[in-house]
């Protein structure tokens, strides 16, 4: 989206800046405005641009008149009116694509930086805070929920685990939770509802909010609602497990060909997120989109997780 000042000033220069097309609109008062890498792609707005929001609007948090230019394209608004519906109404102005606005007034313009996100995870704190202030709710804590990735509106198909592997690993979880004694709900989630509709991000923080374990493979519908999960345990027992399936060494090319690396996990900048983490590779010899686990690390992977601490 675009928008300029009255009166701008040119800081490296005497001449004027080009001329612009009349603004739709003028807004006036004093205005963050922020942008951010993949802005309201469901996983990377989640992960990787609200803990930098957060700490935003925290460091303006001692003016209730200054508001946020937020960009409305794709699941943004969803996303944001599901942490804080206050926030998302009486202080974002929403910006289509392409509107050009002129502001008339003060602003500072925000970029969210990939670098400074994956080395300070503690912007996560930041996110949490402002989860407990937003839209609050206290987690039921009866929902395992295993990730599938099968979802043809938003996924690219890619890191699919072979079906036969897929309904092995499913059999092998709720024999483990019958071992553990686990009473949860046992949840197959893609982001779609069972008549294909997709989930709003509202559906899917009250799926999450009530789990006490996510399972699956790397991916936006795993690390994107992690962030709606508990934010304040009342201790380590109680912190919600995550189990993540992603791609090492021997499978980069085909769990993450676009990706810079060899290993490619969110956890980095996660960390900070108050779960207890688990993770296994895919198996060597695995293809998109038919990806394979070791069958016996996945059995002991969930012993690990709901099995007696050692």
């Amino acid at each position: 989206f675009f928008f300029f000042l009255t009166d701008p000033k040119c800081l490296v220069c005497f001449d004027p800046p080009p001329v612009l097309p009349s603004p739709t609109r003028v807004l006036t008062g004093k205005f963050v405005v922020f942008t951010a890498y993949m802005w309201g792609h469901y996983g990377h707005s989640t992960h990787d641009s609200l803990p930098w929001l957060a700490y935003i609007k925290e460091m303006t948090s001692h003016d209730p008149s200054i508001k946020y230019l937020l960009l409305d394209y794709r699941r943004a608004k969803d996303i944001i009116w599901t942490l804080d519906p206050h926030f998302a109404a009486h202080r974002v102005v929403w910006i289509k694509l392409n509107e050009l606005s002129e502001i008339n007034g003060q602003v500072i313009t925000f970029k969210d930086l990939t670098h400074t996100r994956n080395n300070n995870p503690r912007f996560m704190d930041f996110l949490r805070l402002w989860s407990v202030k937003g839209r609050n709710r206290l987690s039921k804590r009866n929902k395992i929920i295993y990730y599938n990735r099968r979802n043809p509106l938003d996924t690219t198909q890619s890191r699919l685990i072979h079906p036969n592997f897929e309904e092995e690993m499913i059999r092998r979880i709720k024999a483990a939770m019958t071992k553990y004694g686990r009473t949860e709900e046992l949840v197959i989630y893609n982001g779609l509802h069972p008549d294909k509709h997709r989930m709003s991000a509202l559906d899917q923080f009250v799926l999450f909010r009530d789990a006490t374990a996510v399972i699956g493979p790397h991916g936006s519908g795993m690390t994107g609602n992690l962030l709606w999960t508990n934010p304040l345990p009342k201790d380590c027992d109680d912190r919600v497990k995550v189990l993540e399936i992603f791609g090492g060494e021997d499978t980069a090319k085909e769990t993450s060909p676009n990706a810079v690396g060899t290993v490619v996990t969110h956890w980095y900048w996660m960390r900070a997120w108050p779960f207890e983490y688990h993770h296994m590779m895919f198996a060597r010899g695995s293809t998109r989109p038919a990806l394979f686990v070791d069958l016996e690390a996945f059995s002991d992977a969930l012993d690990s997780m709901w099995g007696p601490k050692q």
